[in-house]
């Protein structure tokens, strides 16, 4: 597949809609980043964009890709790609390409080692949900000194994402939270 145009690889960078999306393209570019985790993939059009700018400093084959979705197990109410859909869309645009259904949780527990050193990580949910709160504890191994890692939350009265670079301090009070302080008995 060819690389990205320079056209579209400036429209994404500075002028794409959502606005807040443009952090993580800035971020890939400025590390041309070869290694992305995406949790929660939605309808992958944030992963083809992140890709097509990735695609611009990288070949195709050397970019590696892990989506982690609920997939089919998802709420019938809530929007989303098909495992077997989502591969064959994605599967031209990057050289390794591991889709892994499931909640964060249960899907790092088996994988978080094989994700090491990955350069862009993208959440989207909300961090205090059970499941992704649990997640957590795996992110500090999945880093290397550059890694940039979003969170992607979107308000109930605000229909458009709202994206933040999670800063070094956060993961790991995110990863080791400080245990319930026991109560003293009065």
């Amino acid at each position: 597949m060819k690389h990205t145009s320079l056209m579209e690889y400036g429209y994404l960078r500075f002028f794409s809609k959502p606005v807040d999306e443009r952090k993580i393209y800035r971020a890939i570019a400025r590390q041309q980043a070869r290694r992305f985790v995406e949790i929660g993939i939605g309808q992958a059009d944030r992963t083809k964009r992140m890709l097509a700018v990735a695609r611009r400093f990288r070949d195709r084959n050397e970019l590696a890709y892990t989506g982690i979705d609920l997939f089919e197990d998802r709420p019938a109410s809530a929007a989303g790609l098909s495992l077997k859909y989502s591969h064959q869309l994605l599967r031209p645009l990057v050289g390794k390409l591991q889709l892994a259904p499931g909640d964060p949780y249960s899907v790092l527990k088996r994988h978080a080692n094989t994700l090491v050193q990955s350069d862009i990580i993208v959440v989207t949910g909300n961090t205090e949900d059970k499941g992704l709160r649990d997640a957590w504890f795996y992110f500090p191994r999945m880093l290397h000194s550059n890694t940039c890692v979003f969170v992607v939350q979107n308000s109930e009265e605000d229909t458009e994402n709202h994206i933040r670079l999670v800063s070094r301090q956060e993961i790991t009070r995110l990863a080791f939270p400080p245990p319930p302080s026991a109560r003293r008995a009065a």
